[in-house]
């Protein structure tokens, strides 16, 4: 059976209008999402033996999500993030975390051809988290994992810094999927043409990039195909974790269709589209509520297909 190791941030969004305070992090969003589809998820995060850690820890716990090599600080803060929602449902943040300097002091998951490694946002490029997110990678990748990678990058400065460029090219070689969204590229490369940004990352060795351009249209390109997919029109509540859900059903999608295949599945046109078409369904279900992953209800509907 396959399973999913995601690596990235767990923490609190705190929302305004409407207030909400809801466990979150791109990465725990897309777990939960695939844990509540009844795929096995292992997260490897980090959070704090306080207030808003025991939420988070009973909540994964919950969600039947595995916690065999996530860290609990005693000396720490867990992250608090506050959103804050624009007219248009998109959220802006401010961050508050204190973690101690020795982060992921524990044995690391081993991985093997059945496994995903999912990971992306912040904590890829994090200067104290640099060490253990090539280890991770590297034994992905050297064991046969497919890779998954969202840069899930907003920076409002102009520039990117060498560190920051050299982290953002060794987390996109060593990925067979790279998902981002227009303004993740926008960002990155100055440019939200797929075209461009495939030139720029298949040299890396990337085997499909996806670009999702919110509510207009989303696409997927590799050296054999370019797909074109729709965005139902939505009455959107809330963009939180959309992109995270999308993350989650095209990994879900993969799952369920290359039990055989494996990774080649990646080359075959109907088999991306049809992980397209799912990460669309995940990511406009979560648009129309203001839990940052899919409904127990949607989850039932689409465990039924598989």
């Amino acid at each position: 059976m396959k399973r999913v190791v995601a690596f990235g941030e767990s923490l609190l969004d705190i929302i305004y209008d409407p207030a909400a305070v809801i466990p979150g992090g791109s990465v725990l969003n897309s777990a939960v999402s695939l844990a509540r589809s009844g795929v096995s998820v292992q997260l490897m995060t980090e959070f704090a033996e306080d207030g808003p850690g025991t939420i988070l820890k009973q909540f994964l716990e919950n969600e039947n999500i595995g916690l065999d090599y996530s860290c609990i600080y005693k000396d720490a803060k867990t992250a608090l993030a506050f959103a804050l929602l624009d007219e248009n449902a998109k959220a802006t943040y401010t961050f508050y975390k204190a973690f101690p300097s020795k982060r992921f002091d524990i044995v690391f998951p081993v991985f093997n051809k059945e496994s995903i490694f999912l990971y992306g946002s912040f904590s890829a490029i994090n200067d104290e988290l640099s060490v253990t997110v090539q280890q991770l990678v590297s034994d992905a990748e050297s064991s046969g994992s497919m890779v998954y990678y969202d840069p899930n990058f907003r920076k409002a400065a102009s520039t990117i810094d060498a560190i920051t460029r050299e982290r953002l090219n060794f987390n996109f070689s060593h990925a067979d999927v790279i998902r981002g969204s227009d303004e993740d590229f926008d960002t990155i490369f100055g440019t939200i043409d797929i075209l461009d940004v495939w030139k720029k990352v298949k040299v890396f060795g990337c085997k499909l990039l996806i670009v999702t351009y919110g509510a207009r249209k989303v696409e997927a390109i590799n050296d054999i195909f370019h797909l074109y997919a729709d965005v139902p029109a939505l009455r959107v509540v809330s963009t939180i974790g959309a992109g995270d859900s999308f993350n989650a059903g095209f990994i879900r999608a993969y799952i369920s269709q290359s039990e055989k295949e494996g990774i080649a599945i990646l080359s075959d046109v109907n088999h991306v589209k049809k992980c397209v078409n799912t990460a669309i369904e995940y990511a406009s279900s979560v648009c129309l509520q203001t839990q940052n992953y899919i409904s127990a209800d949607i989850a039932s509907q689409v465990a039924l297909r598989w």
